[in-house]
């Protein structure tokens, strides 16, 4: 994303759930999310950038990415199969 800030995602079996690290340019977690579900994490992202009142993801592409990846990430965990991968 243009404002410097990438995502790192990633399914945990164990816990069953959705992990996605905020990370800066620097390679610094900044936040992490949970969830069981794809939009219970996107929701989350996008709730704390309000309430902190920080913009984390400028471009609409950034944003559709990170929509896309959640969904697949979800997939992984409900079918079980860990194939995941984050492009």
């Amino acid at each position: 994303d243009p404002s410097g800030i990438y995502v790192l995602i990633r399914p945990n079996f164990e816990s069953a759930m959705i992990e996605v690290a905020i990370c800066t340019k620097k390679h610094e977690i900044v936040a992490i999310f949970k969830g069981k579900k794809a939009q219970d994490v996107y929701e989350g992202i996008f709730n704390y950038e309000q309430r902190k009142k920080i913009t984390w993801f400028n471009s609409k592409g950034h944003i559709a990415y990170l929509g896309k990846e959640l969904k697949k990430v979800e997939f992984a965990l409900v079918s079980g199969q860990n194939n995941y991968f984050q492009e």
